[in-house]
């Protein structure tokens, strides 16, 4: 009868630890269900952020960028510059036609950005349309620091997951 009590007793424990541990294993499977979710949609917004960069570079990089870029400063005297930049000619302009298609690449780059913006959430790219809306002609030295900056944050985060 004891042995029999023991036997009862250990099935018993048994039976109970074996409960637990299913219990256990039932939300451990649903925890990792649950990061494998949230991997699977940050990994998705990282790959939308990174097509708004690449996106924004390519019009930012673009013939048409590039000569508006190279047209912003021209030569002479310019604002606020000491006098040793004085080429001793003064130079007036007179616009005599306007090409659009020049004049709006950073307002196509930053539609381009805000739009991966709303569409993936994501507040880096707002505050990078941000930047290029803000930025003056030809002054996007910030523009693409910020860019590098951001492409580097995001490749270390995608490491470290």
């Amino acid at each position: 009868e004891v042995r029999l009590a023991d036997t009862q007793q250990m099935y018993d424990e048994t039976a109970a630890q074996k409960e637990a541990d299913i219990v256990f294993f039932d939300e451990t499977k649903k925890a990792c269900e649950a990061k494998h979710e949230e991997w699977t949609v940050r990994s998705s917004l990282r790959e939308e952020e990174i097509a708004g960069i690449v996106k924004a570079l390519e019009i930012l990089t673009s013939d048409e960028a590039r000569e508006l870029f190279s047209s912003a400063i021209k030569e002479g005297k310019e604002v606020r510059t000491d006098a040793k930049y004085d080429t001793g000619r003064d130079i007036a302009f007179l616009q005599l036609d306007s090409s659009v298609s020049v004049a709006e690449a950073p307002l196509r780059a930053y539609a381009a950005l805000k739009a991966q913006a709303r569409s993936s959430h994501s507040l880096r790219l707002a505050a990078l349309a941000v930047k290029v809306r803000l930025a003056k002609v030809g002054h996007f030295d910030k523009v693409i620091t910020a860019i590098d900056d951001m492409i580097k944050t995001l490749k270390e985060e995608n490491l470290a997951d």
